[in-house]
């Protein structure tokens, strides 16, 4: 699901681990300078490395708005990436083999449950949605870069196919 390497079409991306702006710098006056294109640095652990440097008391109110906007680029990434691991738990065959079966198992939420500490109804949930946004393909590369969250991914999908796909063994007590 997730693509570390990830970036808006016809972009390239910018090494901010190796360029010597991969923080944002002060300047007289108090007020925190950005570095230049922020907006298009892919999600990942660059991105994340400069936004822990951001003291967002010192920016400006459009500097603000860019940072939660690459704040959400960063949390769809994470999102992303815990929705591919959970996917992969559902398909692991056992916890000491890295043999993955073709259909999700019967215990995957429970093990999510217990990863996650969360209910297995909120796990089954996640499962649900995770492994159903796996199935829609057209809509990962947004969701993978980090450009879509997990919510918009899941609502720009048609009405007749947004029923998620339920792990093998899932007991619908409302059908």
């Amino acid at each position: 699901m997730a693509n570390t390497n990830s970036y808006p079409a016809g972009e390239q991306p910018v090494d901010y681990t190796t360029s010597g702006e991969a923080e944002a710098r002060q300047e007289s006056g108090g007020l925190q300078i950005l570095p230049e294109g922020l907006d298009a640095m892919a999600p990942g652990a660059a991105l994340g490395a400069v936004l822990e440097t951001v003291d967002l008391s010192r920016l400006t109110g459009y500097d603000t708005v860019m940072v939660l906007r690459a704040q959400q680029r960063q949390a769809s990434h994470y999102q992303a990436r815990l929705h591919e691991a959970m996917v992969e738990v559902a398909h692991a065959v056992s916890a000491t083999t890295a043999e993955r079966s073709s259909r999700p198992n019967r215990f995957a939420a429970d093990e999510i449950a217990a990863a996650l500490t969360c209910c297995r109804r909120k796990a089954e949930s996640e499962l649900a949605r995770a492994l159903w946004l796996k199935g829609k393909r057209p809509a990962a590369p947004s969701f993978q870069s980090g450009y879509v969250d997990c919510e918009h991914a899941c609502a720009d999908a048609p009405r007749a196919d947004s029923r998620p796909v339920r792990p093998r063994g899932y007991v619908d007590d409302h059908g």
